[in-house]
């Protein structure tokens, strides 16, 4: 099956999920194949990242990962001390402290959030969780998708809503590949640039209209990247190797700024 099939399947079950309202949908092959293939393995590494940290107690990092595994059925593996949840719950926990702690080192405790490709909003509501417990202010969180994926994304956390308590989580128009921000951020409050795989998957023309548009206004960048050319990252940003490694010795790295 072809990369362009696989997501149109993926587009049209996120569509079919929010209309039905469906509930076990995380374990859909569909979905599985895109967002939640995450190895026990990889997540045992991210356990003990997000542990030597020192950021969040064992109890924390249960109870942001329930609230991301208690919607869409996700399957929960045993990672010992009590700690039960999907592998993909402890990827964004460990993506989240890293991009906190990123903006912890600058002084920065409030800020507003751009991601490019928000799977089903997982992280989203992660960021905002682990952000909340570690002293940081989110005023605004803007995302970049497939107008298809954002249905899944807004269905999703809309059941999430007290544990939001009505923050501003929102969806830029895609088609004009982030030239639309200038518009939608707030001005004087730092801004993050997020994005975890997806910027590097997306076709390279569409690659540089993003960076030519965002990267301008990103005062802190946080990417996961596997694949694709890295000519429009800036010289002065940093390409460190991803650990744990989940390309498996294809590459990943991580970009930050």
């Amino acid at each position: 099956m072809s990369e362009e099939d696989l997501y149109s399947r993926f587009a049209n079950e996120c569509i079919a999920i929010a209309e039905e309202k469906r509930t076990n949908w995380k374990h859909h092959p569909n979905v599985k194949y895109m967002l939640e293939h995450e190895s026990h393995a990889c997540a045992a590494q991210y356990v003990l990242q997000i542990k030597k940290t020192g950021l969040l107690s064992d109890e924390q990092i249960q109870r942001v990962a329930s609230l991301n595994d208690a919607v869409g059925g996700a399957k929960k593996e045993d990672f010992g001390n009590g700690l039960a949840c999907s592998p993909s719950s402890l990827r964004y926990i460990m993506h989240a402290v890293d991009l906190v702690l990123l903006l912890k080192k600058k002084g920065i405790n409030v800020f507003q959030c751009i991601e490019i490709g928000g799977g089903y909003g997982g992280l989203a509501l992660v960021t905002h969780c682990v952000a909340e417990l570690l002293g940081i202010e989110i005023q605004q969180y803007l995302i970049y998708d497939l107008k298809e994926v954002t249905k899944l994304q807004q269905f999703y956390l809309q059941q999430h809503e007290k544990t939001l308590f009505n923050r501003r989580i929102f969806w830029g128009n895609t088609e004009t590949c982030g030239a639309d921000a200038n518009n939608l951020l707030l001005p004087n409050v730092h801004v993050a640039l997020v994005s975890h795989y997806c910027f590097s998957e997306i076709p390279e023309f569409l690659r540089q209209k993003y960076a030519q548009n965002l990267f301008p206004l990103a005062e802190t960048v946080y990417m996961r990247w596997n694949w694709g050319s890295k000519d429009c990252i800036p010289k002065d940003w940093t390409i460190e190797p991803e650990v744990p490694d989940t390309s498996r010795g294809n590459g990943n790295t991580v970009v930050k700024k």
